[in-house]
């Protein structure tokens, strides 16, 4: 009979493919990882068996933690990691897992503070570990009673906020949180009334607003001091009345006269476009541009408009 020929090593390992691709759908990776260490053994440089073997051991260690088999967990990291220095999902397994047993501990000895860091980190890497959900959330619900006690408000308030980020039904927390809540908001203060009526005067951009229980019922294009005889600014209010008031020192009739102020021996106002000893209006056409003497200059008709509606103590803002 013709004898038959020894499998070569690469026939062998086609003939493995088939439990192989099985076992890694069914996650059974002790299965696994005894196929692939076979393939090593014969083929060491086989093409992609390192990832393969590298992903095995860390799906492996993956499922032990679930178990809580925490030394055997970090023996197939340590596998993975012997076999590709460095892989990223090995290395962030084994980071958590050492965070995820020291934040236990931390928690056991009562160090809140540090069990809530410690199972943060742990959580960021991997919120699937066993118990983590509520391990986190003691922690941060005991740190923020600590620090409630103490009177850390404030951080307090952050500790329960981060309890009921890991666990929003948390009963406990969302009753301290509101507590926090209560006691850190200031009484309501009493409304400071709006005044019924209101001028505002804008100088860079010449304009006025005239506000009525604070709403703007009228804007109008005004015209301010010039350079050197500028509107001051600050918070007035109409302190006269006159129909048309009269100017000895420019020799000008300023009709709806609404004073506000005194500069030295005279008074700053708002009034209409005044008018020359010869009747001319003096300014007509500039309105918008600063040309007065210092006072607030409006188009005739909005100064009798203003005029009519202002009422002495109205107050008058001028703002830069």
């Amino acid at each position: 009979p013709t004898p038959t020929p020894t499998p070569t090593n690469l026939e062998r390992i086609a003939q493995w493919r088939g439990p192989l691709e099985d076992a890694w759908q069914r996650g059974d990776w002790t299965v696994v990882i005894t196929i692939l260490e076979r393939v090593r053994a014969l083929e060491p440089n086989y093409g992609g068996l390192n990832d393969w073997l590298t992903a095995a051991y860390t799906n492996y260690g993956r499922s032990l933690v679930t178990q809580e088999r925490w030394e055997q967990a970090r023996k197939a990291f340590d596998a993975a990691l012997a076999v590709v220095p460095g892989y990223p999902p090995a290395q962030t397994q084994v980071e958590a897992l050492n965070l995820y047993l020291g934040g236990v501990e931390r928690l056991e000895a009562g160090d809140w503070e540090g069990a809530r860091a410690t199972l943060q980190r742990a959580y960021a890497l991997d919120s699937a570990y066993p118990r983590l959900t509520s391990l986190l959330y003691q922690a941060c619900y005991r740190h923020g009673l600590q620090l409630q006690q103490a009177g850390n408000l404030r951080a307090a308030k952050t500790a329960y906020e981060d309890a009921l980020a890991v666990l929003p039904d948390g009963a406990e927390a969302q009753a301290k949180l509101a507590e926090v809540n209560y006691l850190l908001t200031p009484p309501t203060p009493t409304p400071t009334p709006i005044p019924p009526k209101k001028i505002v005067v804008d100088i860079s951009e010449q304009r006025m607003y005239v506000y009525e229980g604070g709403v703007l019922i009228y804007k109008w294009v005004c015209s301010t001091g010039e350079p050197g005889r500028d509107t001051r600014t600050g918070v007035f209010a109409v302190q006269s009345k006159i129909p048309e008031a009269y100017s000895s020192v420019w020799r000008l009739r300023m009709p709806y006269w609404l004073g506000i102020y005194w500069a030295g021996a005279s008074e700053n106002g708002i009034h209409a476009l005044p008018i020359n000893p010869n009747g001319t209006v003096l300014w007509a056409g500039f309105l918008g541009h600063k040309v007065s003497f210092g006072c607030i200059i409006l188009d005739t008709p909005n100064a009798r408009t203003l005029y009519d509606w202002a009422e002495i103590g109205t107050p008058v803002i001028i703002q830069p």
